[in-house]
């Protein structure tokens, strides 16, 4: 208390001189219109400056919950896509079945430059994951779950040279396979296209749904180019793959309710 006492008399000038202009300034704005309304626009702009910059802050700090929230409003949404649907004829009505259903994840690890990558999710066996379930960004097919956990899966990636994916030409119907042959992370190879089909740049490759992982119709990517030798009964595709695998941080895992009854069927008749 003494020190305190002895700093206020060292510096009383200080805090008088301080005390006399906030004094002052108080005067100068409570009796003339014009320096008061200055002194609010001011006061306006600087509280302004600081709810702005806070408003900036809280919501960077708060775009991990809002992405949360979107990934899963998307895969509710996805939910709703005709595809998702078992019907005869692909029109949504009373009678039809959700087949597909989608469960919004993060990529917490991903590979793209090597001979084998894969990518691990944040979610497991206990989010409804299993072994055999297809793995898509918001732009395409991105790989197959082979591995689970009780809280995380891990997927082989279409970055792959093990990974093979039934697909087919959108416009013909041509079916043939995807594969990778550490071609970069934006390439993959269509194989087994007839060279008698028409074909063109540009033309989109979507999955047949010829298997029990991917519904029909999922993009894979477009034609960048394709060589027809005369001497070969089918052409060397290559294509721009849809997902950006160095920026792959969303995706949906696709549950396939009827998986489980496809397969039994199919094995039945493997060996006959």
């Amino acid at each position: 208390m003494k020190n305190l006492i002895q700093f206020i008399i060292k510096f009383h000038y200080v805090f008088l001189f301080i005390f006399l202009q906030f004094v002052s300034i108080w005067m100068v704005v409570t009796y003339n219109v014009k320096q008061r309304k200055g002194f609010i626009d001011s006061s306006n702009a600087i509280s302004g400056f600081f709810y702005e910059t806070y408003s900036s802050v809280s919501d960077y700090f708060s775009l991990h919950e809002i992405n949360n929230q979107l990934s899963t409003e998307n895969a509710a949404l996805r939910d709703s896509l005709i595809y998702s649907y078992y019907s005869m004829d692909k029109t949504v009505d009373t009678n039809v079945v959700r087949q597909f259903i989608h469960i919004s994840c993060k990529v917490i690890n991903n590979s793209t430059n090597r001979k084998y990558n894969f990518i691990t999710l944040n979610k497991g066996s206990l989010h409804g994951i299993g072994k055999d379930m297809a793995v898509i960004s918001p732009s395409g097919v991105a790989g197959i779950i082979v591995g689970v956990s009780s809280h995380y899966s891990v997927a082989i990636s279409l970055l792959n040279e093990n990974f093979r994916l039934s697909s087919k030409l959108k416009k013909t119907g041509q079916f043939g396979s995807v594969v990778w042959k550490e071609s970069g992370y934006d390439k993959a190879l269509l194989i087994d296209i007839p060279s008698h089909v028409s074909i063109n740049k540009g033309d989109t490759i979507v999955t047949s749904g010829f298997s029990a992982i991917f519904p029909e119709g999922i993009i894979v990517g477009t034609i960048d180019s394709f060589d027809k030798k005369t001497s070969e009964s089918f052409y060397e595709i290559e294509i721009n793959l849809s997902t950006d695998f160095t920026n792959l941080s969303s995706v949906y895992v696709i549950v396939n309710k009827f998986h489980a009854e496809q397969i039994k069927l199919e094995k039945e008749f493997e060996n006959e």
